[in-house]
């Protein structure tokens, strides 16, 4: 018989500043997966040109 579990999934992505084809697979990655994993998500922006980043 078959025995389900349950896996638990991060993803991590990171969108750029402009909406394109990764981010409508990330998304449709993440809805397919949760269905039956517990799933994780890290995401992160893409800074415009210029911007220094954050350095505590």
């Amino acid at each position: 018989m078959y025995k389900s579990f349950v896996m638990r999934i991060l993803i991590i992505h990171t969108y750029y500043q402009t909406a394109g084809g990764e981010d409508t697979v990330f998304q449709q990655e993440l809805s397919l997966l949760s269905q039956d994993h517990q799933v994780h998500t890290l995401t992160f922006q893409n800074k415009k040109a210029g911007e220094v980043p954050y350095r505590p």
